[in-house]
């Protein structure tokens, strides 16, 4: 499959090493971070600027799929840009080849607010990767997501029953051809979608242009420093503004204030303590790759699973779109202030304890595991 991931929107892979411990994969840096950065504002982007991104990462879905390849996890977070502001495909971890048909049953596995009705039933196909774009374009031009929820079991109800409100609605400056396009492109019914990703990366596009598949592009007034705000900026009245965030702990009032309270992390893996991290960073992440402020050696854990940051007098956890999500008392939930004690499942048997009480480690020592437990 590796042969096939070798195109100019496709984060290049430098080398990579799958049969023998330690197991790595090296990718060229992406310089200018994630789509899922330069989202959280919950502004819409520039349509010009929207409709390039997922022209590039069309093409290379479309490549991808020409050697029956479905990408199955395409999210903002998936998407990269390296130092020209190229958009780039990256995080094959899921990814499967199609044996024989159209079609291919598979486990659940994906993001939830990206997933076609169908993945939902454990069924893909390239159409499958289209729908996933389709909701990337809706939120790109209208700032929120299609559907959304905490609880995977509402998402795939809504994904598979209801119809999202129409952009245009949301967002006057959207063209009609373009909301058509974006609305085909999440049809229920795979067969009432575009027959291949360029048809839809097309019907995008103002009739008057036209982009050849291999062509590059350059994002036009795209930032070159990615910043992630604090709190929401005024939006126009009828465009959506991200909703004041809950406390599902229900659990008595943050701290209020401004100063920072420090604060401490355990990271537990199968029953075991392997870490604990000072929060002492207006924001830090989470993930199991060494450059994240928190690590979290685990294979069950996304490259970036989620971010830690003190906001508005308390310390909140939010997912970074991440594979197994993170979930709270047994519900999935994307973000949630953190109070004494509070243990945030990141994947199975991988608990983040939040401000445990009594001794950090027993004894005095964390306890490691094994390389074959961290290939688990």
């Amino acid at each position: 499959m590796l042969d096939h991931l070798r195109h100019s929107y496709i984060l290049p892979i430098i080398d990579i090493n799958l049969h023998e411990n330690p197991r790595y994969l090296i990718t060229e840096y992406a310089s200018l971070g994630s789509l899922h950065d330069r989202i959280q504002s919950g502004q819409p982007l520039p349509i010009e600027s929207a409709v390039t991104i997922l022209s590039q990462i069309g093409e290379a879905l479309a490549h991808i799929h020409q050697h029956n390849i479905i990408h199955r996890d395409l999210k903002p977070g998936n998407i990269l840009f390296n130092d020209r502001n190229e958009a780039l495909l990256s995080d094959f971890d899921i990814a499967v080849v199609l044996d024989a048909g159209e079609s291919k049953k598979v486990n659940k596995w994906g993001s939830p607010p990206y997933m076609a009705p169908e993945q939902f039933e454990g069924q893909v196909s390239r159409k499958s990767d289209q729908y996933a774009l389709g909701c990337i374009a809706y939120r790109l031009v209208t700032g929120q997501r299609p559907f959304d929820d905490n609880n995977f079991m509402a998402l795939q109800y809504k994904h598979t029953t209801q119809e999202p409100i129409a952009p245009r609605q949301l967002n006057p400056n959207i063209t009609e051809h373009i909301e058509l396009a974006i609305l085909r492109a999440m049809a229920k019914n795979p067969a009432d979608r575009f027959a291949e990703m360029m048809a839809f990366i097309a019907a995008l596009r103002p009739e008057n242009v036209s982009i050849g598949q291999g062509q590059r592009q350059v994002i036009p007034d795209a930032p070159r420093m990615l910043v992630t705000p604090l709190s929401p900026q005024p939006v126009p009245a009828r465009q959506w503004q991200p909703a004041p965030v809950e406390d599902s702990t229900q659990r008595g009032e943050p701290h209020q204030g401004g100063a920072m309270q420090k604060a401490r992390v355990l990271v537990e893996i199968d029953g075991k303590v392997v870490g604990e991290y000072r929060l002492d960073k207006q924001s830090m992440t989470v993930g199991r790759l060494t450059g994240n402020d928190i690590q979290v050696p685990s294979q069950r854990v996304s490259r970036l699973h989620a971010r830690i940051r003190w906001e508005n007098g308390a310390w909140l956890i939010e997912d970074a779109e991440s594979l197994n999500g993170i979930s709270y008392q047994g519900n999935r939930i994307d973000r949630h202030i953190l109070k004494h004690g509070d243990r945030i499942m990141l994947a199975p048997r991988t608990i983040l304890h939040f401000n445990p009480s009594g001794p950090i480690f027993p004894g005095g020592e964390i306890d490691s595991l094994s390389p074959r437990e961290l290939e688990s």
